[in-house]
């Protein structure tokens, strides 16, 4: 999905219980970028504002979960990402966000990557069964996450790490 300025995404009900399933050839479950701008352009000559997105559960799509680019103003609320095979929640080249209280688990890559943005908080998240969260590579991960985090953002993070 292509979204204009100004989206709201509202699941209904508890958090999670609207579930958006991988269906046909769609890679990213939502995605949310100025229209034209792909998932895997690292430019874009437009912006989109303010996205938000509450309560859905995306689950089982080929690339990323729920994934920003090039947004400024987005808020992901209570959200989760289930079984996504890369990324599961993914705010990228984006600005002035808020990742809060969402999920991620079963992912291929990162649970939750924040890459590329400025001025996002995290809090409240919890990331568990996801390849950057094995015990094997928690703490390579932990530290460049840490280093990453340092730069301009905010992060309170609840990480699982399975036995």
């Amino acid at each position: 999905m292509t979204a204009k300025d100004k989206i709201k995404i509202l699941g209904l009900g508890p958090p999670g219980s609207v579930r958006l399933l991988a269906t046909n050839e769609q890679e990213v479950g939502v995605y949310a970028a100025p229209e034209g701008c792909e998932y895997k352009d690292n430019e874009c000559d437009n912006t989109l504002n303010d996205f938000f997105i509450k309560g859905i559960s995306v689950e089982s799509f080929p690339k990323n979960g729920i994934q920003t680019r090039f947004v400024d103003g987005f808020k992901f609320i209570k959200c989760y990402s289930v079984d996504n095979l890369n990324n599961g929640i993914y705010p990228t080249l984006s600005s002035n966000g808020v990742v809060s209280s969402c999920t991620s688990s079963g992912s291929g890559d990162a649970g939750i990557w924040i890459a590329g943005s400025q001025n996002v908080t995290a809090t409240d998240n919890e990331v568990y069964n996801s390849i950057t969260v094995s015990r094997e590579k928690f703490l390579l991960c932990y530290f460049i996450f840490i280093l990453i985090l340092n730069y301009t953002q905010t992060y309170h993070f609840y990480i699982r790490v399975s036995r």
